[in-house]
C-alpha cells in the first residue's frame, strides 16, 4: 500500500457523476510538472454535488474510476477520499459498500454532518478505513455544540484533520455565508481553538470564487486562504482546479519562507532571544522561533505534492 502524507493542505472535490469527463482532467493535473497546481488530496463526492436520483449512478462511476487504468496511473500522486452521505440518510449503507471495495487501495473516507461521538468510529469499523484516512466534517449546530467531545474522540482514534462546513452551518443559522458576521466568525474561531487543543488539523470550506472564470476572484480566494492560515488553519477545500495553486502557495509557500527567515535570524545570532523579523519589522521572541522551527521541520513533506 502506498505511503500516505500526514500534512494535507489542498483538497480538490470532484462530483462522482462528473468522473467520466473529469478523470481526464485529473490525469492532466497529476502528469503536469507544475507541482503548485497539484492537490494533496482528491475527494470523490457522493453527497452534496450528486442529486438524489443520481446517487446509484454516482457510486457506479466512482467504482469504475477507482478500478480503471487511469486511476492506477495517478493513484500515488495524492491521497484519495470518497465523500459518503451522512449517517442519517438511506444512502450511507450503499456508500460504505463502495468504500469497502476500494479500501485496499488506500482510499480514505470523508464523512459529512457529524454530530455524534460514535459516528466516526462506527463508520470506520464498517468500512475498514484507517483513522488517519478519515475526514469528518462539522457543519451543523449539533456538531458545533459537541465539538470538544467529537474532537477528543477523533484525536484518540488517530484522525488527523477535519473540515469546517461553513455553507451548511450558515444555512442552519439562516444567514449568508460570510465569516465577517459575528455569529459565523464565533463558530469559526471556536472550532479553530478546539482543533488546536485536541491537535486535529482544521480544514476550511471551499471558496465560492472561481479564478478561472474571473481573474478578480483570484484576490478573493487568496484573501480567504490568508485569513484561514493566519488564524491557524491547516488547509482548504477547492471546488475548482484553479483554486489549488492559490491554496498551495499560501499554506505551503508563505509559511515556510517566513519561518525559514525567522529560524535563520535566531540561529545566526544566539546572544539574544529577541530579534527583529526582517519581513514584518516586528520584535519576535522564543515562541515565534519555536513555531518557525516546527514549520521548517515539516518542509520535506509539505512542499512536495508527490510521495
Amino acid at each position: 500500500m502506498k505511503a500516505q502524507k500526514t500534512h494535507l493542505k489542498s483538497f480538490l472535490v470532484v462530483p462522482s457523476v462528473k468522473l467520466p469527463r473529469f478523470s481526464i482532467k485529473l490525469t492532466e493535473i497529476f502528469q503536469d510538472n507544475n507541482k503548485i497546481q497539484k492537490p494533496d488530496a482528491v475527494i470523490i463526492d457522493l453527497e452534496d454535488s450528486v442529486p438524489p436520483d443520481q446517487k446509484e449512478t454516482g457510486r457506479h462511476l466512482a467504482y469504475d474510476f477507482f478500478h480503471s487504468s487511469a486511476f492506477e496511473s495517478i493513484n500515488t500522486a495524492c491521497t484519495w477520499f470518497i465523500k459518503v452521505n451522512d449517517t442519517l440518510t438511506d444512502y450511507i449503507a450503499d456508500d460504505i459498500k463502495l468504500v469497502q471495495t476500494v479500501v485496499h487501495k488506500g482510499i480514505g473516507l470523508a464523512l459529512p454532518k457529524v454530530g455524534q461521538a460514535d459516528e466516526v468510529q462506527t463508520v470506520l469499523l464498517k468500512s475498514g478505513v484507517e483513522p488517519h484516512l478519515c475526514l469528518p466534517t462539522i457543519e451543523t449546530l449539533k456538531g458545533f455544540e459537541q465539538r470538544d467531545i467529537l474532537l477528543t474522540n477523533w484525536s484518540q482514534l488517530g484522525v488527523k484533520q477535519f473540515v469546517f462546513g461553513a455553507g451548511d452551518m450558515s444555512y442552519e443559522l439562516d444567514i449568508e455565508r460570510n465569516y465577517s458576521l459575528s455569529v459565523l466568525n464565533f463558530i469559526f474561531v471556536s472550532l479553530l481553538i478546539s482543533a488546536k487543543i485536541h491537535k486535529v488539523n482544521f480544514i476550511d470550506s471551499p471558496s465560492r470564487f472561481i479564478p478561472a472564470k474571473d481573474k478578480a476572484c483570484h484576490t478573493e480566494v487568496e484573501r480567504e486562504c490568508l485569513d484561514i492560515f493566519r488564524n491557524g488553519g491547516s488547509g482548504k477545500i477547492a471546488i475548482h482546479p484553479s483554486q489549488i495553486a492559490i491554496i498551495n502557495q499560501i499554506f505551503r509557500g508563505i509559511d515556510y519562507q517566513h519561518a525559514e527567515s525567522l529560524v535563520n535570524t535566531f540561529e545566526s545570532n544566539t546572544e539574544s532571544r529577541a530579534h527583529v523579523d526582517i519581513l514584518t519589522g516586528q520584535y519576535v521572541g522564543s515562541p515565534s522561533y519555536k513555531h518557525a522551527k516546527r514549520i521548517v521541520a515539516a518542509k520535506p513533506e509539505d512542499r512536495n505534492t508527490e510521495d
